[in-house]
């Protein structure tokens, strides 16, 4: 047989057992399939991430403004007024905090703060917005505030200042922000 007749007949890689023949100029079918993948992960993604929209720094501000005005008014109390101070703070309050911490403190007060004569005024000197790890959900956000009370009792002499340091959990309910925990760090 002649070198070009053996030329002639050997397979080609189409015709090779085993073997596809590759597209010449086209596009693989499972490189399209890939970019249609990624495409709809990022859709999605972008998506998910506009839904659930971290925190604005205007929702952050009045979280903020919230929560000091709240803890100036949570904190404060004269043992003339005790059931008007829990009606006015009710509304700063969300109902886990009122039933959990509200309450049975006005129970406490109704005893003891008339025979004391106890009155505290609470004066908040800063407030920020706590710096959020990972997500920021747009419906909470952790308020620091930096306070005095200032506490008077028929026992004191003159009325004692405590400056303390809060953790204010604020949570959005209906639009309005509310306090859901106060957690004391010291002074």
């Amino acid at each position: 047989m002649s070198k070009a007749s053996v030329e002639e007949t050997a397979p080609t890689a189409a015709s090779r057992p085993g073997q596809a023949a590759q597209p010449r100029g086209g596009v693989s079918p499972l490189a399209v399939l890939a970019l249609m993948v990624g495409l709809l992960a990022a859709g999605a993604g972008y998506w998910q991430m506009q839904r659930s929209a971290p925190l604005s720094y205007e929702q952050a501000q009045e979280a903020t403004d919230a929560a000091a005005n709240a803890v100036q008014q949570v904190l404060s109390f004269d043992y003339r007024d005790l059931d008007g101070y829990a009606d006015r703070v009710k509304g700063l309050l969300t109902k886990n905090y009122v039933d959990k911490e509200l309450n049975p403190s006005v129970d406490v007060l109704l005893q003891e703060a008339p025979a004391a004569g106890a009155q505290v005024q609470t004066t908040v000197h800063a407030a920020a917005p706590q710096a959020c790890k990972g997500s920021c959900p747009a419906d909470a956000v952790t308020v620091l505030v930096v306070i005095d009370k200032v506490t008077a009792t028929a026992q004191l002499a003159t009325p004692s200042v405590t400056p303390q340091r809060l953790e204010v959990s604020m949570k959005c309910v209906d639009g309005a922000w509310l306090v859901d925990a106060i957690t004391y760090l010291g002074s």
